[in-house]
């Protein structure tokens, strides 16, 4: 048991250690591997964009068929859910027109300030919305993620075919990669990492084999029955039948070598 847990123990720090070698390379080396990989970050945004728009959806309009056996239709707290998310998205679009003509980044700053927050309140008041700053905080942040998800996506999209500028060393081309090399490296520590697996479990499982089939062979090594009864058949007969004629045949020959050395 001890050198089970010190041979798992070594195969992990082995792991470790080259699953840092493969984060610590920052260089994509061709447009291919660049472009998988910006593939493979599109894929991931994809998902979880899907996954938090469904769960926004999932609490601002609850299914039709949840609505036919429950024999009622939205209730106050969905339809407030709505107006504010409504507010919400008009406070991104005015961040990003504020990003537009300040030439700053409000658009990418997730926290919600008192300012923001005061002006979404009053804003769904005058519509008789009366919430919490809980409950703006907490959809602001399903609102944001949606939007930063957006944004992020879009330029994984951009980045596709900036292999060209990334391997020139030009970054002032108004578009950031560097999101595209952070998922070429994941990637790459994933791959590598279930290499190392992969080959551990058939080293092991080809050791466990052979021991196996050590233990099998001494057995029968051991056990003259056991390799008797082993040893039958039509084929170990007609072979041994085989071996007796060879000798047979032997005997004549040096029985006629014998008679033609006498005369």
């Amino acid at each position: 048991m001890a050198s089970q847990s010190g041979n798992s123990s070594n195969i992990s720090n082995a792991i470790r250690v080259i699953q840092t070698q493969a984060l610590q390379d920052r260089n994509v080396p061709d447009k291919q591997q660049w472009e998988t990989a910006a593939k493979f970050m599109e894929n991931v945004i994809r998902r979880e964009l899907e996954h938090q728009e469904s769960e926004l959806n999932s609490n601002l309009n609850p299914s039709s068929w949840s609505k036919l056996f429950t024999f009622q239709g939205s209730t106050i707290e969905e339809k407030n859910r709505q107006q504010c998310v409504k507010e919400l998205q008009k406070l991104l679009l005015n961040r990003q027109q504020l990003d537009k003509t300040t030439k700053h980044n409000y658009t990418f700053r997730s926290i919600l300030d008192y300012d923001e927050l005061t002006t979404v309140k009053k804003n769904l008041q005058a519509q008789k919305v009366d919430v919490s700053n809980d409950f703006i905080s907490d959809l602001w942040q399903r609102v944001y993620k949606i939007h930063f998800l957006k944004r992020n996506l879009s330029t994984c999209l951009d980045c596709r075919r900036f292999f060209y500028y990334y391997q020139k060393g030009l970054s002032d081309q108004g578009l950031d990669c560097h999101e595209v090399v952070f998922f070429w490296r994941l990637k790459r520590m994933i791959e590598i990492t279930s290499n190392a697996i992969r080959q551990q479990i058939s080293n092991i499982e080809t050791r466990r084999l052979e021991r196996e089939v050590k233990e099998i062979l001494d057995d029968f090594n051991t056990d003259e029955t056991l390799k008797a009864n082993l040893l039958k058949g039509k084929r170990v007969d007609l072979a041994e039948e085989l071996k007796r004629v060879r000798q047979v045949q032997e005997k004549l020959e040096e029985f006629i070598v014998a008679l033609n050395t006498e005369k």
